[in-house]
């Protein structure tokens, strides 16, 4: 499995993608701009911010369903 992370300024954008190590669980906690952050971890506890939501409903089943897919665990926080 691949991550790549990418920045863009306009049209203009460059990422580079790296390997992920086998994934361990996704998990969703509200930060401190009260913002709710979906994040996959991989087995050396390396962290991956795959979304951020404003409501903590809507990252709930985001990281839910997400979870169910990669067929890893998902832990809820706030």
């Amino acid at each position: 499995m691949k991550y790549r992370k990418f920045y863009s300024v306009g049209p203009v954008g460059f990422g580079k993608w790296k390997r992920i190590r086998k994934l361990d669980r996704v998990s969703t906690f509200l930060n401190v701009r009260e913002e709710c952050e979906v994040n996959i971890w991989d087995v050396k506890n390396k962290r991956y911010r795959i979304a951020v939501f404003d409501e903590i409903e809507n990252a709930v089943i985001y990281g839910r369903d997400l979870a169910k897919n990669l067929e890893i665990k998902f832990l809820e926080r706030n």
